[in-house]
């Protein structure tokens, strides 16, 4: 039974990661079609500069999931909870040190300040929901890890497409950000309630202390790979 439910599991993810690179295969000439390249390029940047930014967002802690299942076997609930609240904590204080130079920042990178909070809370969601997919994965809930994904992608192309035809013909790429930041903004508070309520616990020292340290250099890992 134990072979039954790992070969289920396998089959699961296999099957979400063959269905996410069908959605983006099949999405990604309409939304070239709809933008034009000079748009498309515009919400490629702002999508580079959101996965190098939610590499930082939480500074690593999601990634000590898996040794802290069982390292904190007996008080794993309350491992989880901690770590996503340091996490979020973490995130937003990076959001804020962000916000309190955004002046001089928009001035240097050439963009508005608007632009750049909009990647901030991309980041930020995108953070929750890697955290989300780190449990669900180390976890063995494959069903909701593929549920999520697929409903963020899907919904993702379809709020896009209707929020670019709704925007003016020089402003289309904001229809493509905000399509893609609304479902990811939802997703993130949805399974940041789910995963923080199953067990509500403020910050413990041992708990932070262990995903910080351990969490941490996973954050030059991470970038390196973007």
């Amino acid at each position: 039974r134990y072979m039954k439910n790992i070969n289920k599991i396998t089959i699961m993810n296999i099957c979400s990661t063959i269905l996410l690179q069908g959605i983006a295969f099949f999405s990604a000439p309409i939304f070239t079609r709809l933008l034009g390249a000079e748009q498309y390029g515009y919400y490629s940047i702002f999508s580079s500069w959101s996965a190098l930014l939610t590499c930082i967002m939480g500074f690593g802690v999601g990634s000590t999931l898996a040794t802290g299942k069982y390292r904190f076997r007996d008080v794993y609930y309350e491992f989880r909870s901690s770590i996503l609240l340091f996490g979020t904590l973490l995130s937003l204080i990076v959001s804020g040190i962000i916000l309190l130079i955004i002046r001089p920042l928009s001035y240097v990178l050439g963009y508005e300040p608007w632009s750049i909070v909009l990647v901030l809370l991309s980041s930020i969601s995108q953070y929750v929901i890697g955290f989300a997919q780190g449990v669900y994965v180390y976890e063995k809930e494959a069903r909701k890890n593929f549920i999520l994904s697929v409903v963020i992608s899907i919904l993702s192309v379809v709020w896009s497409v209707l929020l670019i035809l709704s925007f003016s013909e020089s402003k289309r790429y904001m229809g493509r950000i905000y399509g893609f930041l609304i479902p990811h903004i939802l997703a993130a508070f949805f399974v940041w309630c789910t995963i923080f309520l199953k067990k509500p616990i403020g910050l413990k020292k041992r708990y932070i202390q262990f995903a910080f340290i351990v969490g941490f250099p996973t954050i030059f890992h991470t970038l390196a790979h973007s």
